[in-house]
């Protein structure tokens, strides 16, 4: 009996891949990534951190600012979303368990301008009084 169970099951997954991709042990994350007037951002990059393993995956907003990361290991992850011009919006203690889909939206603002002055050591004291 238990082998006519395995072979129907054998044959399930023949027939119908999508059974199989069902039994995946990953979880994925889909979202948006929108500015401060609700207007999509286009080419965010997303990274999901694992905090306890460093193992990241990225993924890239598409033109409607929408997302999708798939095949994480579950853990606990950090999401972050950077985009040129805009501040890293990040999001900590996201758990991710098996066979889940999270959404997690992004609200960038525009990054304020930062303004670097570097000093080094005074310049030398030229001596204009002697050929030397």
């Amino acid at each position: 009996m238990r082998h006519v169970f395995i072979a129907a099951f054998a044959a399930m997954l023949w027939m119908n891949p999508a059974a199989a991709v069902a039994q995946q042990e990953t979880a994925t994350i889909i979202g948006s990534v929108l500015d401060a007037q609700r207007s999509a951002l286009p080419g965010a990059t997303i990274s999901a951190r694992n905090t306890e393993t460093g193992f990241v995956r990225t993924g890239v907003s598409d033109q409607e600012g929408r997302y999708r990361i798939a095949a994480i290991p579950p853990g606990s992850y950090e999401i972050s979303a950077e985009l040129q011009g805009f501040g890293r919006a990040v999001r900590r203690g996201i758990t991710l368990t098996v066979g889940a889909e999270s959404v997690i939206h992004f609200d960038m603002t525009v990054a304020g301008v930062t303004e670097q002055v570097t000093v080094q050591a005074d310049a030398p004291v030229i001596e204009t009084t002697t050929s030397a």
